[in-house]
């Protein structure tokens, strides 16, 4: 069975790099708008100017603006954001470590980071692409979303209890810190399923995770070099609209051409 899911995770990711193969430079903004080009560069320009602004370290600078890349590409349902994924996430969990936000750092050593790797394997099976580059989106019923919500509402309170508070002792942004972790577990989940409400989680999570830092910088239990974390994610915030508007037109789109 193993073998089975690596060849197949190997043949994939083969094809996908294969398409790179006649790759010209004006296909890099293939499909883009020109607002949703001007808002790439408008978030690398303010993440690099925040940086600058406040002396951040480098592993902070890359991790910005290597989140913001990678989210934009989410939102445009892009194969290439595990990629981009796999490494960002791994920065964030160093970030998080190093501040002593311990729920952060659990949520993306041990889940965000190796399921770039799961989300890669779905997305590029030619069932679930649209194009070769671009995934199918999803819809979920009422009746779906409204279950996850009360999954999410008793997994938030069992983990933030038992294990930041009791295990960790963590105090910094505790229930945000909670709730971030379950429902970016789901999130990310139906990201994977290329499912549109997603982008409704991911909002809930990036105002959460901004509160999260706030606290820290507020109590002064995190240094002022990290504002550029919390303008990022903000940057992010301000994508999750974005990206659940995107993923409408995109699944309208898809629906009528499956009709046709």
């Amino acid at each position: 069975m193993l073998s089975i899911i690596l060849r197949k995770f190997y043949t994939q990711t083969y094809t996908y790099l294969a398409s790179f193969k006649d790759f010209k430079k004006e296909d890099i903004f293939s499909g883009w708008s020109k607002k949703e080009i001007t808002w790439l560069f408008v978030c690398i320009l303010l993440t690099g100017m925040t940086s600058i602004l406040t002396q951040a370290e480098a592993i902070i600078f890359i991790y910005s603006l290597l989140s913001i890349i990678n989210l934009i590409l989410v939102a445009k349902g892009k194969l290439l954001n595990y990629f981009i994924g796999i490494v960002s996430c791994f920065l964030y969990a160093i970030i998080s470590l190093q501040n002593q936000v311990y729920g952060q750092f659990l949520l993306f050593i041990l889940f965000f980071t190796p399921m770039q790797f799961y989300g890669w394997y779905i997305w590029s099976d030619p069932e679930n692409m649209h194009t070769s580059s671009t995934v199918k989106a999803r819809r979920l019923t009422l009746k779906q979303f409204l279950s996850i919500l009360i999954i999410v509402a008793i997994c938030a309170s069992l983990y933030g209890y038992f294990i930041l508070y009791k295990l960790f002792g963590q105090h910094i942004g505790l229930l945000a810190d909670s709730l971030v972790g379950v429902v970016s577990v789901i999130a990310f989940l139906l990201m994977v399923r290329s499912y549109a409400e997603q982008w409704v989680l991911w909002v809930i999570i990036d105002i959460l995770t901004i509160v999260i830092w706030l606290d820290g910088l507020v109590g002064k239990e995190i240094t002022l070099a990290l504002i550029p974390v919390v303008i990022t994610r903000t940057l992010t915030l301000i994508n999750a609209f974005y990206g659940y508007i995107s993923w409408l037109k995109m699944n309208k789109m898809q629906t009528k051409e499956i009709k046709w």
